[in-house]
């Protein structure tokens, strides 16, 4: 599976305010983008088109991300990773279902 997200103001200020996230690194004016947002999108991407649930995610970061960069989200059952479309390797990991 492979999918294009753009990670747009909604998206984010929406994932802000139901965390009640106060970290200034996500609101400063170019905002980096949390990586739980990122651990969420990979879950709901998953279960939406394995049609199963996770049991963990297990994530490692390699480079932040930021407002308004659109990334690439490629999974197997078992593994995943998100990169920018310049090939930027953003997060890797594998999935347990």
């Amino acid at each position: 599976m492979r999918e294009t997200i753009t990670i747009d103001e909604q998206m984010l200020s929406q994932f802000l305010t139901v965390m009640m996230d106060q970290n200034p690194l996500h609101h400063q004016e170019q905002p980096v983008v949390p990586g739980n947002l990122l651990t969420l999108l990979v879950e709901q991407r998953y279960q939406g088109y394995f049609e199963c649930p996770l049991k963990s995610i297990s994530i490692t970061f390699v480079h932040p991300t930021f407002l308004g960069d659109t990334l690439v989200f490629v999974l197997s059952p078992t593994r995943f990773s998100i990169s920018t479309k310049n090939f930027v390797l953003i997060a890797k990991g594998e999935l347990y279902a």
